[in-house]
């Protein structure tokens, strides 16, 4: 009984959508000016960090970026994003880099593979972000979780926009 109930429902409810379309209906009437429209601001904050700002943080690297600029009002009721920035492109945080390194051994020479080539390792870095009023918390976690050197973290520009 239920079937046949819901079949004949379906079928009345695809045939009711047929036919052609009505005419248009009067135009309504003209909306208020909007005079008192608050126009919409931006702050933009570029920063970079250096390889000595970051600090160990459990199984991640942060640094805390102080913006004097967010304030309550923004943190409730605006906007905030954060770009990593390199080689003239933006990247929006939460982002993923692939990142590789030469295998050593012990002496610190190239792991060499069958050819007499250089072995790599490969891994995978995100950079994530927090924030608070008065300051953003920049994250990199390494997927291989194997440690952060001088060389792997470059100085890195964050652009940082704020929209209230």
């Amino acid at each position: 009984m239920k079937k046949i109930l819901f079949t004949l429902l379906a079928v009345v409810l695809l045939c009711a959508c047929e036919g052609p379309q009505g005419p248009r209906g009067p135009q309504g009437p003209k909306g208020d000016k909007g005079d008192n429209a608050t126009p919409t601001q931006w702050t933009i904050i570029n920063y970079t960090v250096n390889y000595s700002d970051w600090k160990e943080d459990g199984t991640a690297i942060s640094v805390e970026i102080p913006v004097e600029e967010l304030t309550k009002e923004i943190y409730e009721g605006g906007m905030m994003k954060v770009y990593l920035v390199f080689d003239n492109y933006m990247n929006e945080l939460p982002c993923t880099r692939y990142r590789s390194y030469k295998i050593q051994d012990a002496q610190g020479n190239d792991v060499l593979d069958e050819k007499g080539n250089p072995t790599y390792a490969y891994y995978s870095q995100t950079i994530d972000v927090d924030y608070k009023v008065g300051a953003v918390k920049i994250y990199i976690t390494n997927s291989d979780f194997q440690g952060y050197d001088e060389e792997g973290t470059e100085p890195m520009v964050f652009h940082i926009m704020l929209v209230y």
